[in-house]
């Protein structure tokens, strides 16, 4: 737009123009009769302007014009540029983060095998105490990585859908 209106300021412009007006008045002086003037008048304007030479205003003008239509241009560009590589970059982290849930998943399950294994064993009297306290020691600390993947997954995934502007939409439940 402001392309166009600068652009204008090459080209004559032409402006038409109306007024009317009326008036009237009373004076009245001793001993003679009363005098009422009434006036009215119109006119009609017609004015015409033709750039002739501006000392190169109109072309600084039209040139600022446009290099703000191009930095508007770039800036949304780049935020574009940006807005795709958050959503790429925060859907990698959830495949990260989904790999490593799926490794924890994996981690726990042998963990709860070792352990099941050490009980057995430590009540069949084939192992030890310190074997069987080492195996709950892993188990534990497998629930608490499979509880950190979950939540790095869960956090990964409200960041994928705020980058992708699903998080803020309202959608009611019908």
């Amino acid at each position: 737009a402001e392309i166009e209106s600068a652009n204008a300021n090459y080209y004559p412009k032409i402006a038409l123009m109306g007024i009317t007006a009326g008036g009237s008045g009373r004076l009245n002086l001793q001993g003679l009769p009363t005098l009422t003037p009434r006036g009215a008048s119109s006119a009609i304007m017609l004015g015409m302007n033709i750039p002739i030479f501006d000392g190169g205003l109109r072309r600084e003008q039209l040139r600022q014009a446009q290099l703000e239509a191009q930095a508007a241009q770039e800036t949304h560009q780049k935020s574009e540029h940006d807005a795709l590589k958050e959503m790429y970059l925060a859907g990698d982290a959830l495949r990260t983060a989904l790999e490593a849930y799926h490794a924890a998943q994996t981690l726990l399950t042998a963990a709860e095998t070792t352990y099941d294994a050490a009980l057995e064993g430590f009540q069949a009297g084939l192992s030890s105490m310190p074997v069987l306290s080492d195996a709950a020691t892993g188990l534990a600390t497998a629930k608490e990585a499979h509880h950190a993947a979950y939540t790095a997954a869960q956090i990964a995934s409200a960041t994928l859908a705020f980058a992708m502007g699903e998080l803020n939409r309202f959608e009611p439940n019908t």
